[in-house]
Parts: structure tokens; sequence; C-alpha cells
């Protein structure tokens, strides 16, 4: 805004003083830049000295998003923070409960240490795992709305649900297959919205068929249970990608476990900044991959990798 006001005055100047304008321009210029120092000085803040406004110990108490603010308030202005989506539903009390905080690699700090106001903090949590419901009622607002049972099954799979069965409902004037109701943790998607659910909540899809099938409840076979290869289908290069996911987060791991044996360890302290650095790009680089435009074979394999990796990293003690 001051530039553009300063440029404003500059060409109103010359309009209706031309001869004054011309004579003058070096001054104006001289000016100018002297602005834009001085813009640039007042945007550009250097980081300063800060107080920590709270301890590891107290740090661990606090809800996750409470306590980003209260260092963000303090004016920590890199703080993150980390869902691990670690919990079943039946854990749901220790939902937003802090698991690390880390403090320029560190996970042990005081009330009032000094810190830079660029320093990294890495606030991680615990978190109950939620899918979204890919189907709704008004997917049923047809008398036939001829969904395929096993298609659901796929779209509930992509998007985690892992507790999932089906039942067979004899009727020979419907077509084979097709989806006549499909409750969540006992409520019907065709009468109630439901729009999330933990991704351990009981999925049953009741399906049309002419067969003497009644309502006997079946589990659908997982596709990586019908393969002798996990790996079977996905392609060789986003394989390629997730095992390297896979193996460096075994290595921060094993790393993390010699730390936590020998946190004196000065080498050991010099790579741990790094390793926290590292952990966070990679867990960015995951969070980018764009889940709805993998084959389902592709799907499958980062669902099996990234749950695998989590279940790695809640055991870290």
């Amino acid at each position: 805004m001051k530039k553009t006001k300063i440029l404003t005055l500059l060409l109103a100047g010359t309009l209706t003083f031309s001869a004054l304008a011309f004579t003058g321009c070096g001054e104006k210029e001289e000016n100018h830049k002297e602005s834009s120092v001085t813009e640039a000085e007042e945007t550009t803040e250097a980081p300063k000295e800060l107080e920590l406004p709270i301890s590891s110990d107290e740090a661990l108490k606090m809800n996750y998003d409470e306590l980003q603010r209260l260092f963000v308030d303090a004016g920590f202005k890199e703080t993150s923070v980390e869902e691990l989506n670690d919990l079943d539903s039946a854990d749901d009390k220790q939902n937003g409960v802090i698991k690390t905080v880390m403090v320029d690699g560190h996970e042990s700090f005081n009330k009032g240490d000094k810190m830079m106001s660029d320093v990294k903090i890495f606030i991680r949590y615990h978190s109950v795992k939620y899918g979204h419901i890919p189907v709704d009622k008004y997917d049923f607002e047809d008398d036939d709305p001829e969904l395929n049972y096993e298609d659901v099954i796929t779209q509930f799979e992509k998007e985690g649900f892992t507790n999932i069965t089906t039942r067979a409902f004899e009727d020979s004037t419907k077509t084979e297959g097709t989806v006549k109701d499909i409750s969540v943790d006992g409520e019907s998607c065709i009468t109630d919205y439901i729009g999330v659910a933990t991704v351990d909540a009981k999925i049953v899809i009741t399906y049309y068929t002419s067969k003497e099938n009644g309502f006997e409840d079946s589990k659908p076979e997982s596709k990586n249970e019908s393969k002798s290869d996990d790996s079977e289908g996905v392609s060789s290069s986003f394989k390629e990608t997730m095992d390297k996911y896979e193996k460096f987060f075994d290595d921060y791991i094993e790393f993390m476990k010699k730390y936590k044996e020998d946190s004196g360890n000065l080498e050991l302290i010099s790579e741990y900044t790094k390793w926290i650095s590292d952990y966070s790009d990679m867990l960015n680089e995951m969070n980018k991959i764009d889940k709805d435009s993998l084959s389902t074979e592709d799907l499958n394999y980062y669902i099996e990798v990234h749950t695998r990796i989590l279940e790695k990293l809640g055991n870290i003690e």
C-alpha cells in the first residue's frame, strides 16, 4: 500500500507539474528506493530470543491444540502438530492426549528456557482414526438405486474401514447383488445421514439375491488375504515409494530406541535433530499422496504400509 500511494502521488505530480517532475526525478527515485528499503525492513523480522512458556512435564498434561496456541502466543511460529490416528473407538478416552512434545529436537525442557523464536516445536497426539462414509441416504432416493454390494465394499475399504460384513436378502424381483441397506454400528444409511465413523465401526451391507441364502452373515474375503503376495498387482513405482517410506520409519524407530537407551550420548544428540526434521519431511511427503487417484491395488498397499508404520510408531516407548 505504501508503494502504491507514492507512485500515485508521483503520477499526479507528473501530470500537473511536468517541468518540476522532470527536473526532480532523481530525487523522487531516491525517495522511492528509501521507501522500498524501509518497507522490507518492516516486513522482515529477525528471530529473537524467547522464554518457553511451559515445561515438558506440564505440556504432556495439556490438550494438543491448547498447547500449540500457548507456544504460538508466546511468539514461537515454527509449531506443528501430528495426528497419530492410532486409536480404536474403545480407546477414545485417549483421543487428543499428547504423546510427545519436542522442542529443538529435545523431549525434556523447562519453563523459562531460552530459545530462539524460529526453533522447531513438534507435537504428536493420540487420535481415533475416522473414515468418511462413502454412501448416504440420498443414494437410495430412487426405488432401485442399483448399487452393487461388491462395489460398496470396495468403497468402504478405500476409506479404511476394517469391520465389514454382508447379509443376503432373498428377493427374486430385485437385481442380483444390488444393495438393500447399509448399517453403520446399527444405524441405517437409508434413514439417517452418517458422515463419518471410526474405521473399526461395524459395517453391515445387506444385498438382494434370488438364491436361498436367507440372512446369513458373512465377512467378505479381504483382497490381501486372497493373494499369496500382498503386493501383487501394485505398480512397481508406487511399491518402491511406499517401501522407501517404510524403510525410513524402520530406521527412525531403530535410532529412537538407541537414543532412549543412551540419551546423554553427544553423537546421538547431534543426530537426533536431523532425524526429527527428516521425520517431519517424510510425513509431509506421504500426506501429499492423492489417494483418490490410486488404483485399488495401490490403495490397498498404501493402507497396509501406512497401518504398519503407525503401529510401529505407536510402540516406541
